[in-house]
């Protein structure tokens, strides 16, 4: 019913007559299948390459926002006040 559904053109009033018809109808509809399915399966591993990639850029500049904060707020209190030394 699926290889039928599948490899019929229009409304279902064409389909593949013969035996060798049919195979080579359920043969292309494969083939187109395993194409996009490697297609985008390609495309999405890409994506989360990137997403990730991402992930780590912001996780590293987040860290270094919080450690400079922290940073100068020991240097202040190392130093007692507003003053700084360098």
């Amino acid at each position: 019913f699926s290889v039928v559904t599948f490899v019929t053109v229009g409304y279902g009033d064409l389909t593949p007559s013969n035996h060798a018809s049919r195979m080579f109808a359920a043969t292309y509809g494969l083939v187109g299948i395993f194409i996009l399915g490697t297609a985008i399966g390609v495309l999405s591993r890409n994506l989360f390459d990137a997403q990730s990639r991402a992930i780590e850029k912001a996780k590293e500049k987040a860290k270094e926002a919080v450690s400079s904060i922290f940073e100068g707020l020991a240097r202040r209190s190392r130093f007692g006040g507003e003053e700084e030394i360098e």
